[in-house]
């Protein structure tokens, strides 16, 4: 894989995870607000989404859940409590 299609693969990793977190919160929105149509959309969104992160390149996939991993570790512990 050369380099740019790597690095591609990385970001429309991140844009796709972006996108599915909004659905997501379309999703509960829809709930909290009796709205069946946008709750059904943005289920829908949501599936087509993780259906098109299957479908990208193996080694950017790998990289990009890596990626993700070290981002939530990193999240989670700086939000630790510093005990004195």
């Amino acid at each position: 894989m050369h380099l740019l299609e790597l690095i591609a693969s990385l970001y429309n990793f991140g844009a796709i995870v972006a996108y599915i977190y909004a659905s997501i919160s379309l999703v509960k929105l829809s709930a909290n607000r009796q709205e069946k149509l946008l709750g059904i959309l943005a289920t829908v969104a949501c599936i087509f989404m993780l259906t098109l992160l299957v479908f990208l390149h193996p080694e950017g996939r790998i990289l990009a859940l890596l990626w993700f991993l070290v981002g939530l570790t990193i999240y989670f512990l700086k939000d630790r409590p510093v005990h004195k």
